[in-house]
């Protein structure tokens, strides 16, 4: 279904004191409840396990040049050592009412980088075909910051992890958008691990650092292979350039080459 009758779905499915959300910041917890008539928002101060747990999330620089996860590197007691330096937890608690969820979206999204600031606690009574209703506005958030922004590759993991937050199998696949980073044409595949490859089109103009055509395939034992196609010669790099762009070549799940700009290293 679209994303239009999933939130029609998901409005009949709403029951006075239903959980819609849990997630955090650097230093809250947040709880949105549908409390007829109203949404209402819990915010109270992160506990330092909540606090642990997501705080590589928010690490710009959670991975080192090799993409080396920097908080495994560092160890358990450093991270922990940092926070207990913060000292005692103290409990606080204020509310936010919202006539509608619309109302709660205008204010969660009012920075326009939200999915920096903020984190989606997955619970373990969470299942995987449950309808959430935020999946529209979160869902078009991340296909319109897709589009539209120059995203780093943290930014693009963060975006996935909310749209793995509310996504449901009820939602057609094509509401899904991945782009071309070239020519910003909607990709209808994709996967996950690179979410800017180039589109079929821009696939033919890649070239080398000098401006000479390239192509990519199959090469003996199956390994991913360049070649000059006017000269018949290998082009022996994983690196390829649209006027001076540079774009990375590897493997897609089934072997085939792809030809992206970014690629994210899986938690």
């Amino acid at each position: 279904m679209t994303l239009i009758q999933h939130f029609a779905l998901c409005e009949e499915q709403l029951y006075d004191g239903k959980l819609i959300l849990n997630y955090f910041d650097k230093e809250k917890k947040y709880e949105l409840i549908y409390d007829e008539p109203v949404f209402r928002l819990i915010i109270k101060n992160a506990t330092k396990t909540d606090k642990y747990q997501n705080c590589h999330l928010f690490n710009s620089t959670d991975r080192d040049e090799n993409g080396v996860n920097k908080r495994r590197k560092l160890g358990i007691d450093n991270i922990l050592k940092s926070i207990n330096e913060e000292g005692n937890y103290q409990e606080e608690r204020r509310e936010l009412n919202f006539r509608n969820i619309k109302d709660f979206w205008t204010f969660f999204n009012e920075e326009k980088i939200w999915y920096n600031n903020y984190i989606p606690e997955f619970p373990k009574t969470l299942k995987w075909d449950q309808d959430n209703l935020l999946a529209k506005f979160v869902i078009e958030a991340v296909n319109l910051a897709r589009k539209t922004k120059e995203l780093e590759t943290n930014e693009h993991r963060r975006l996935l992890v909310w749209e793995t937050r509310v996504r449901s199998p009820k939602i057609d696949k094509s509401e899904f958008k991945f782009f071309c980073p070239n020519c910003k044409t909607s990709l209808v595949q994709h996967l996950t691990l690179y979410p800017e490859p180039l589109c079929m089109e821009c696939c033919k103009l890649v070239t080398d650092e000098n401006g000479e055509k390239v192509t990519f395939g199959h090469g003996n034992n199956q390994t991913i292979q360049g070649w000059y196609p006017n000269r018949k010669s290998s082009y022996d790099k994983s690196i390829c350039y649209i006027n001076s762009k540079e774009f990375k070549v590897g493997q897609d799940r089934w072997g085939f080459p792809i030809i992206y700009y970014k690629c994210l290293i899986p938690y």
